[in-house]
């Protein structure tokens, strides 16, 4: 089983299917990439500049539908800046015993959280000498544009990664529109924010922490993950995400069911769970079930950490520019000065937390229970 392959070394090209010397783009005349691909060592001089341009934005087109179809597993596009925690309403209403003549004091709702996403702009450069545009191929034209994909689906990954591990609150200036100043959310990390009420009238307090730390991952680990994303929402779909070092200790856990080997007869006596574990894919794959969550081994998952992850609404958000033609990656420029010529790539985005009861994220490896250690480095 396979799923979510934000770190596949793999570029699906626009064209797809069988490239031939003689394939076009529909009644155009354009070459696709699976042309160029496939005539890599023709001279980029006996291609015109506008059949060029045609291949690109194609190519970016494709390749930026692919990403915003890997994204929406963890964020769903967001239109503004800011809003409401998507956990849910504070309702803190009590009901009191009256008599026959009582009448109690109105009460309001409880104010929700605010959300806030920030909006960043990232660059890709590639840059030649005269002698070497001069000589360059269709498959040097084809390596440039797909190191470009690469670059912006591992920006992507990171900002996805670095949210969900941080549990730091950060101030943004948001440079690219009117200079304002917002502070932007983690998971609930005991920054003083009331939780709304759970579905099974749970109450937290301030205090409430989505950061946890352990010893060791074990089934005490795996409950606290679980749980404290189910006590959010009754209709969670809880799935765990870790690094693939913890597979042997997932196996330990009682009641863990481990994922089959395909070439494997289990016994009748054995518990196991349904779904196929894929051997191809050791870094990303499913490893079993445990309480009814899917857990999964990812790539993007630092060792010693791990996540629990309500799927049935993304935790995140994505926040795209205002101008729907500078969403995704685009080609931004060129610079020539002989005899040196810069091609630049460009993507804007920003990723926050839209719910912030949605994942709860742990370290396995804390040097003292109940202390979680920020794993990204990063200073925001």
């Amino acid at each position: 089983m396979k799923k979510f392959l934000f770190l596949a070394p793999l570029l699906i090209s626009a064209g797809g299917g069988v490239a031939t010397a003689t394939r076009r783009l529909g009644p155009t005349g354009t070459h696709d990439l699976a042309w160029l691909r496939a005539n890599g060592s023709t001279r980029l001089s006996t291609i015109t500049a506008a059949d060029l341009e045609r291949v690109a934005v194609t190519e970016l087109a494709a390749h930026n539908r692919r990403m915003n179809a890997m994204v929406s597993a963890f964020a769903v596009r967001v239109d503004k800046r800011d809003g409401v925690d998507a956990t849910g309403q504070r309702l803190t209403g009590t009901m009191t015993e009256v008599d026959e003549y009582g009448r109690v004091r109105t009460q309001t709702t409880g104010k929700p959280g605010e959300t806030y996403f920030p909006l960043r702009r990232y660059q890709f450069a590639a840059g030649y000498t005269a002698d070497f545009f001069r000589k360059k191929t269709a498959k040097d034209f084809v390596g440039v544009l797909e190191n470009a994909q690469a670059a912006h689906r591992k920006a992507v990954v990171k900002e996805i990664r670095d949210r969900i591990f941080s549990p730091s609150n950060y101030d943004f200036e948001d440079f690219l529109t009117d200079g304002k100043i917002f502070n932007v959310k983690g998971f609930y990390n005991a920054d003083g924010i009331l939780p709304p009420m759970g579905p099974n009238l749970e109450e937290f307090l301030g205090t409430h922490n989505h950061y946890l730390g352990f010893t060791a991952l074990n089934a005490a680990a795996l409950d606290a993950m679980i749980d404290g994303v189910r006590e959010h929402n009754e209709n969670a779909v809880v799935e765990v995400h870790v690094n693939a070092m913890q597979e042997a200790a997932l196996l330990a856990i009682p009641n863990f069911a481990r994922a089959q080997e395909v070439n494997v007869r289990v016994s009748v006596n054995d518990t196991v769970a349904t779904g196929i574990t894929d051997r191809a894919q050791n870094n990303n794959r499913f490893l079993g079930t445990y309480r009814g969550a899917d857990v999964w081994a990812k790539p993007w998952v630092f060792s010693n950490y791990g996540y629990a992850l309500d799927i049935s609404d993304p935790a995140l958000g994505i926040r795209h520019p205002d101008d729907v033609e500078d969403e995704g990656l685009r080609m931004i420029g060129q610079i020539t000065t002989f005899p040196l010529q810069s091609d630049y790539w460009g993507a804007e985005f920003g990723i926050g937390v839209r719910r912030r009861g949605g994942a709860v994220v742990a370290q396995f490896n804390s040097p003292s229970a109940g202390t979680y250690q920020d794993p990204t480095g990063r200073t925001w």
